[in-house]
């Protein structure tokens, strides 16, 4: 395993346990302050933003592993986490997966992570391959639109774009 890639891994499980340290926080001080069911409202609002926030910083300097692998390695430190560490010793409960304000509370948010890291991390290594694109070449891809579903957005279409267009 070389260096850049324990350097990729180090700071991408960090970010994750930032999101979710800041997300737990948010449930924390909202329960003394306004209650379980607003604070699950505050909560899935934070969410996406936080994890987006996170993977847009992380996509901004590396461009591997993929959007997909990043949004679940998120999902799999939050669930993770809330799993071993905050079902059996803060809850003491594991009714946080189980009751019906597990709907709001956890399902929804998890949800969210993946969904909110995907798309942002997608989003935003297509905004770095467009700054890479040579003035004039923007349409050079067969398919632009590709990058959506591709595993390796910025190195298929920074190679798209050295190539000449079809006629």
């Amino acid at each position: 395993m070389s260096a850049k890639t324990i350097q990729r891994t180090a700071v991408l499980l960090v970010l994750g346990i930032v999101g979710w340290g800041v997300c737990g926080g948010i449930i924390f001080a909202g329960r003394g302050l306004i209650g379980d069911d607003a604070t699950f409202v505050v909560h899935a609002i934070a969410v996406p933003i936080v994890f987006g926030l996170l993977v847009h910083i992380y996509f901004r300097f590396f461009t591997s592993p993929s959007p997909r692998i990043a949004a679940a390695v998120f999902l799999g430190l939050a669930a993770g986490l809330d799993f071993f560490i905050i079902a059996p010793f803060a809850e003491k409960s594991y009714a946080m997966f189980t009751s019906p304000d597990s709907i709001l509370g956890t399902w929804i948010p998890f949800g969210l992570i993946f969904l909110s890291a995907y798309l942002v991390g997608l989003l935003t290594l297509r905004a770095r391959v467009k700054a890479q694109v040579p003035a004039g070449t923007e349409n050079a891809p067969e398919n632009p639109g590709r990058w959506f579903f591709d595993e390796r957005p910025a190195r298929r279409q920074a190679g798209d774009a050295q190539r000449k267009p079809r006629l």
